[in-house]
């Protein structure tokens, strides 16, 4: 799949499901990184570089 449509599928489903707030946005956030990792989007590093980052956690 081309992955200009495969990140916008994700991209898409992703904010649908952020606005149903059925899941918290730590497990959706997770699914779109994954999601993009095996779609063949982004390597696995790129896909979990964020959550490296102290400040995310700090923002609760």
């Amino acid at each position: 799949m081309d992955p200009l449509i495969a990140t916008s599928v994700i991209l898409i489903a992703a904010i649908i499901i952020f606005i149903w707030n059925k899941f918290p946005p730590a497990v959706v956030a997770l699914a779109v990184a994954l999601a993009l990792f095996f779609s063949g989007t982004v390597t696995f590093e790129q896909a979990i570089i964020g959550f490296s980052d102290p400040s995310e956690e700090t923002r609760n």
